[in-house]
């Protein structure tokens, strides 16, 4: 069996002491317990549209019999000061060493009134649909999501916390709101959930354990929860087949 994961930090092994090829990681974990040999191409910072492109040219170019696409925070963007130089920017993560303090505290002002989340959502839906039409072709693709904070309240009500996170709740006009909640209201239906394996709520809710004080990333006993979690899920889809 053949696997491959494309992902953010969490898969790239961001913090272990081997990065992407240490044996605690999740992937290398679910490809030992399924005996299967895992290609992972996922980069540490990578946002969701650089997640599913790296996995579209890998597995358009060689056969794979299980694709999984972990997605990351659906409000990261890569800025890039230098050629072969990615810069992840996301609230949580400013990564101002790159910069000054004073000049980055003035770039992220400006940089978050621009970067709302309708742009982000647009972008993740055309993954998500794309991805849906690829499985419909007999790719068997499912995402693995450790990034995207949606829960069932998302799509079974309108006015939930991250779809006010997503359009600004707080800041655009009232006019602008509904028309992004019809938009919302439409997409969710456009989603299938059974490609969807959901660790995030368990592993963020339970914070089970970082690296170390200096890596602040999840650590090997999250690792183990979450390969059991796709593991079951990936069991019960075979035995639904």
């Amino acid at each position: 069996m053949k696997i491959l994961i494309s992902g953010c930090s969490f898969s790239a092994g961001y913090g272990f002491p081997n990065e992407i090829d240490d044996e605690h990681i999740w992937p290398n974990l679910l490809g030992k317990r399924l005996g299967a040999d895992v290609t992972n191409i996922s980069r540490s910072g990578n946002t969701n549209v650089g997640i599913f492109l790296d996995a579209l040219k890998e597995f358009t170019t060689n056969k794979y019999d299980l694709i999984l696409l972990q997605t990351a925070q659906p409000f990261r963007i890569v800025l890039s000061r230098k050629f072969g130089n990615a810069w992840a920017v996301s609230e949580d993560n400013p990564n101002s060493y790159l910069i000054d303090d004073t000049s980055y505290r003035t770039f992220h002002k400006v940089f978050a009134t621009l970067n709302q989340g309708h742009e982000h959502w647009h972008q993740l839906m055309n993954i998500i649909v794309s991805v849906q039409n690829l499985v419909k072709q007999g790719y068997n693709i499912r995402f693995v999501n450790v990034g995207i904070d949606w829960n069932q309240e998302f799509f079974n009500h309108r006015n939930s916390q991250f779809a006010r996170d997503l359009v600004d709740f707080d800041s655009l006009p009232d006019d602008q709101i509904a028309e992004a909640f019809n938009i919302l209201d439409h997409d969710k239906k456009l989603i299938n959930l059974d490609l969807w394996i959901s660790p995030l709520e368990r592993l963020w809710n339970l914070k089970v354990d970082t690296i170390s004080e200096e890596f602040p990333s999840a650590g090997i006993k999250t690792h183990v929860l979450c390969t059991n979690i796709i593991y079951d899920q990936l069991s019960k889809d075979n035995t639904n087949k």
